[in-house]
């Protein structure tokens, strides 16, 4: 009796063990020109051609939350195909840093939220704090390395 595939050697993606969490870089790029073209809106100036730039401050958000999934499935593979690779990342002590960038993507898709969405303050003040939690522990990890490292 043959033993059954793994997933791994199932899907030969062996290029995606090299997909950086820099990466996220991508997505906080296309979310802060969603938020130039959500606060554009608001000039007087460009009152004639509001729905022009709420339709290009829309497609950039659009952008941001496609390449936001993208990112999130990536490396979410990444770490469930190369849990070996995910550790040595968590922890190298400059990559580790990078592990706060989608939490601050996701802060960035919530500020540039199009107009046509309404205000949402519930679930801003939700992501916030959320937000903070993780930028908290993310720092005690960091501050935690740089005080008892023996480098």
């Amino acid at each position: 009796m043959s033993k059954a595939p793994t997933l791994r050697q199932c899907t030969r993606f062996s290029w995606i063990q090299h997909f950086a969490n820099t990466a996220v870089g991508i997505v906080l790029g296309f979310g802060s020109q969603a938020t130039l073209w959500k606060s554009l809106t608001s000039w007087n100036i460009l009152e004639d051609g509001k729905s022009v730039v709420e339709g290009i401050q829309f497609f950039w958000w659009g952008t941001c939350v496609a390449t936001y999934g993208i990112f999130v499935i990536m490396f979410t593979t990444k770490a469930v195909l190369y849990p070996d690779v995910f550790k040595a990342e968590v922890k190298h002590p400059v990559r580790f840093n990078f592990f706060c960038g989608p939490i601050i993507g996701l802060c960035m898709l919530m500020m540039a939220m199009p107009p046509a969405f309404g205000q949402q303050i519930v679930v801003l003040r939700i992501m916030w704090t959320t937000a903070f939690f993780c930028q908290s522990a993310a720092s005690l990890v960091i501050y935690h390395r740089w005080l008892v490292s023996s480098n």
